[in-house]
């Protein structure tokens, strides 16, 4: 009966993974287009162009499991290297944008723990652009959306500092840390 149940909401949820159109952030690249309808916080200072995608749930919402499971499932299930690579920037991009409203909410330690899942993204979203470039070196552009990805998450960073709580300082200094080595890892290819 167990499996069954397990079973039964595996299948919803990859069904409804499926079901719905993700958005990509935009590339620099002529050869790819997205449609995006994104929406950034107001708290946010816009040094850098490049939108965040809205990250939909809050961690701090009770069906967030959810989500995250299916963002678990839909990854596994992707099997190009080039979408792998754009998926999980986005998922990165929401993750750095559910941090600021968490921060903007006093959630500070779910922040926190939101901003080091963002990274972990990041750097699967690293891994997977390599795997692509190694593939087809005409994937290059993907390293500049990494590029600007990785300005904006230190853009939205900063001005996340000035709302944090000081205990939280150490631990916002090594996923700073985190970023400017992906910043590092990505300028060695561009």
């Amino acid at each position: 009966m167990k499996k069954l149940l397990l079973f039964s909401l595996l299948f919803v949820v990859v069904g409804f993974s499926l079901s719905i159109n993700p958005s990509f952030a935009q590339t620099d690249s002529p050869t790819q287009s997205a449609d995006i309808f994104i929406t950034q916080p107001a708290t946010v200072s816009s040094q850098v162009n490049y939108t965040l995608a809205y990250p939909g749930l809050l961690p701090d919402s009770p069906l967030y499991f959810l989500k995250a499971l299916r963002d678990r499932v839909v990854s596994l299930l992707i099997n190009n290297a080039v979408k792998q690579s754009q998926f999980n920037l986005l998922t990165s991009d929401k993750r750095i944008n559910a941090a600021t409203m968490l921060v903007a909410k006093g959630k500070d330690d779910l922040a926190i723990t939101t901003i080091s899942k963002s990274n972990n993204y990041f750097s699967e979203a690293i891994t997977a652009t390599n795997k692509a470039y190694s593939q087809n070196k005409n994937n290059a552009w993907l390293y500049g959306n990494l590029k600007t990805a990785i300005k904006k998450h230190e853009e939205v960073m900063h001005d996340m500092q000035k709302s944090l709580s000081k205990k939280h300082a150490q631990e916002y200094d090594n996923e700073l840390n985190r970023m400017k080595n992906f910043e590092n890892i990505v300028s060695k290819r561009t």
